[in-house]
């Protein structure tokens, strides 16, 4: 659920997130609305990478290893959203922000404290979990947004999803 919270945060209310990391983050002047993220890199994304990442988790509950991945790779997003974006706009606030500090962080601090205090991990688990989180950024949202970017998609984000919060 916090995976959807995010998404709606950054696409919906307050949104913008598109022209945040296309003008602000990446630098784009041309075709902000498609370059270097466009519509259907996003959903290509978080609908047919980022839902069976996190659904694998809940199907495989005793994969401890795989669950600190997702929770981490949750966390690890403080990275962009807590400081990265913020720094680029100058702000204290950035769209998807809110939804890390207040669910991600949180539920990943509850999963490692269950998982440690009731014997549930081992060594190899929190080692496994750690790299994993990080090589999950790359792996579902860098490596395709650097796949999928064309400046000449024929999938641009509407007037609407490139503005909510955005500053440009």
């Amino acid at each position: 659920m916090a995976l959807l919270v995010h998404q709606f945060e950054e696409y919906g209310i307050p949104g913008g997130f598109p022209s945040i990391f296309n003008i602000a983050v990446s630098n784009e002047k041309t075709v902000p609305d498609r370059y270097p993220l466009n519509a259907n890199q996003v959903m290509i994304n978080n609908v047919f990478m980022a839902y069976p990442f996190y659904i694998l988790a809940i199907l495989f509950p005793g994969a401890i290893w795989y669950g600190l991945i997702q929770v981490g790779q949750g966390m690890v997003q403080l990275v962009n959203h807590g400081f990265y974006n913020n720094y680029k706009l100058k702000s204290w606030y950035n769209p998807g922000e809110a939804s890390v500090l207040f669910l991600h962080w949180p539920l990943g601090i509850y999963y490692i404290y269950v998982v440690i205090t009731n014997h549930l991990t081992t060594t190899p688990d929190l080692i496994i979990g750690f790299i994993g989180a990080w090589a999950s950024v790359f792996i579902l949202w860098l490596g395709p947004v650097r796949l999928l970017r064309n400046k000449h998609a024929k999938y641009p984000f509407t007037p609407r999803q490139m503005t909510g919060y955005a500053k440009k």
